[in-house]
Formats: structure tokens, C-alpha cells, sequence
């Protein structure tokens, strides 16, 4: 979660709802996106010195708008330019489907559905996020930088060709790579989870006959 933070405040200043927003955009497969879980992040960097805050009003409203500091840029770069490490997810829910076999056959059926259900789910909702949209979002985000004179040279300064155009390309292309394999794994899932109910569904008069072995 730390790590997601920094890099998304890499990008600009933001308020701990847009954060949380754009976590439970685009993160939401890798991280949780509850407030607590974000707090609990941003009071850990705050206590590190890796990222600072500006407070301020609007609209009657008092809003703290959050940055990196030079510890917090030189943490996320030093993290992102580490080879990524095999297996390294973690995911608890797994370890239901490894001990399925004490649920009752009927049971194992509807827990596999609901899972398949959620998994089309995520996939429409990763569907729906449109290439037009964020074409929308670099141009919005230039004009950010051209308004912001210190983050447009601490963004010169991060990447690698200074050329504010193509640096912004660079970051979008790895974010719809992203986009892809979060796509192409559910629908791994979906395919996987669907032969796996087929194969249930083909052997039911044998669980069935030994169905109290699970409980009932």
C-alpha cells in the first residue's frame, strides 16, 4: 500500500479521497482500499518523513493535499526499479480453495459460482476502463504540470527524456499493460473456475455418495 502512495503522489499532489478513489479505480487486484487501510499507510510515511502534507481551506471545507519529500521520491525509485519477484503475491483466498474438501459437495458448487460471478465482475469493471479516458487524463494532467511549475520540474527531473510528452506516453503504456494482464489473468480465472465446476458438476453422483465425509 506505501508503495502504491508514493508512486501515485510520483504524479501529483492528492487528497487522501483521491487516493482512495484511484486505488479503488486500479488497485483494488492488488491492495485494499479501505480508508483504514490507506490512513494507516499515509500516518506510516508521514512518521518516515517520506511524504508531507499542505492543509488548507475550500469551500468550508479543510483539505490536506499530500507530497513526497526527497526521502519519499528516492524510497519508491530505489522500490520500482527491483526486478519483480516471482510468487511474491499473496492471496488468503486461495487457501479456501485449498481446503474445499471439507465443504459439502452442493456447497463447494455455490462457492465456485459466487467466485466465478465476482470474477466477471472485476473483469467488466476493468473493461470499462476506457483507452478515451485516459487520453483525457494525460491531457488533463500536462495542464497540471504546466500550472504547477514545482511538479512539472520534479517530473522533469524523474524521467528519463525530458520530454514531458513522451514521458507521460511511457507512464500510460505500462499502466494499459497493467490493464491487460489484469484482464488476461481473470479471464484465466473465469476459464479455469468454470472447467473446475464442469469437472465438479461430472462427478457429482460419486461426491454425493460421500458427501458426509465434509459434513452436511
Amino acid at each position: 500500500m506505501d508503495k502504491i502512495i508514493l508512486g501515485l503522489l510520483m504524479l501529483k499532489k492528492l487528497t487522501i479521497y483521491e487516493l482512495r478513489s484511484i486505488i479503488e479505480m486500479n488497485f483494488t487486484s492488488m491492495c485494499s482500499n479501505s480508508m483504514g487501510s490507506i490512513q494507516a499507510a499515509i500516518k506510516k510515511l508521514l512518521e518516515k518523513k517520506m511524504i508531507v502534507y499542505e492543509e488548507f481551506v475550500e469551500n468550508s471545507v479543510n483539505k490536506k493535499f499530500y507530497a513526497l519529500t526527497d526521502a519519499g521520491k528516492a524510497c519508491f525509485l530505489e522500490w520500482v526499479e527491483t526486478s519483480m519477484v516471482a510468487g511474491k503475491v499473496k492471496d488468503m483466498e486461495l487457501s479456501k480453495l485449498f481446503f474445499m474438501g471439507f465443504v459439502p459437495t452442493q456447497k463447494r458448487l455455490s462457492l465456485i459460482q459466487s467466485y466465478i460471478v465476482d470474477l466477471k465482475k472485476e473483469r467488466e469493471q476493468l473493461e470499462n476502463i476506457k483507452i478515451q479516458d485516459i487520453n483525457v487524463a494525460k491531457l488533463q494532467y500536462i495542464t497540471y504540470l504546466e500550472e504547477n511549475q514545482e511538479q512539472f520540474n520534479h517530473f522533469l527531473q524523474d524521467t528519463e527524456h525530458s520530454n514531458i510528452q513522451r514521458d507521460i506516453q511511457d507512464i500510460i503504456d505500462f499502466e494499459l499493460l497493467t490493464l491487460k494482464f489484469g484482464i488476461d489473468r481473470t479471464n484465466f480465472e473465469i476459464a479455469w473456475f468454470e472447467n473446475l465446476k464442469k469437472k465438479l458438476i461430472n462427478e457429482w453422483p460419486n461426491n454425493s455418495q460421500n458427501q458426509g465425509k465434509g459434513g452436511s
